[in-house]
């Protein structure tokens, strides 16, 4: 079974009180790495995360939609796997936000389907307003409803900061 909740901690304070063993952050297509989630993920990687990003994917290329880079990283004295997943072309406007929705989904479905059973992964709420936070979340019970069966049980923490 696949448990979707949501946290008002911080990945910082997930990372430290060792609550995680995956996380899953929202990129756009441009190695940006600049809001508070990757920020933080890059300080205590010493940088490896973006390196990654930076090295292993074309930088602005729109078919990387869906797609995702991860590692495997010793934080807290515990490895964590780190997966970027491109969840958005650009990044928001002010009026409307740009998530590439079925990019958000296959995404998810692929980095959740190599999960091991009883892992907690932490995934970035990828909304940047209420209404897309909402639609975030309703993705994700959608693919634990219809995916339950076929994917391994984990526990989803969905966070926002």
């Amino acid at each position: 079974m696949i448990n979707v909740e949501q946290t008002d901690k911080s990945i910082r304070e997930m990372l430290e009180a060792n609550e995680v063993d995956e996380i899953v952050q929202s990129c756009n297509c441009f190695h940006d790495m600049s809001d508070p989630v990757s920020t933080i993920l890059n300080e205590l990687t010493n940088n490896k995360v973006s390196q990654l990003d930076r090295n292993s994917s074309p930088y602005g290329e729109i078919n990387k939609l869906g797609d995702w880079v991860g590692g495997t990283y010793l934080i807290a004295g515990r490895d964590v796997d780190i997966y970027s997943l491109y969840t958005r072309f650009t990044t928001p406007a002010r009026v409307c936000d740009t998530i590439h929705w079925s990019s958000a989904h296959d995404g998810l479905y692929d980095i959740l389907e190599q999960s091991e059973s009883g892992s907690v992964v932490a995934v970035q709420n990828a909304g940047y307003t209420e209404k897309y936070q909402a639609e975030f979340i309703a993705l994700l019970n959608g693919l634990a409803k219809t995916y339950d069966n076929d994917l391994p049980d984990v526990d989803i923490v969905v966070f926002n900061h």
